[in-house]
């Protein structure tokens, strides 16, 4: 499993979608990526990255 997979995942675990400040002290910790990351591989906003990962989700 990539990075990207792995951070991708662990957002859709979370019961509800952290602020940036939340999401990157939980990429230390664990080794995920950071909000900026995302940004750059998405170009996507966090919020919306978010949002449209867990729309997926709840569509399946």
């Amino acid at each position: 499993m990539t990075d990207f997979e792995r951070t991708v995942q662990a957002i859709k675990d979370l019961d509800k979608i952290p602020s940036v400040q939340e999401w990157n002290k939980i990429a230390i910790q664990y080794n995920f990526l950071s909000t900026y990351t995302l940004r750059v591989i998405t170009n996507m906003n966090f919020v919306s990255f978010c949002k449209s990962i867990r729309i997926r989700k709840s569509n399946f």
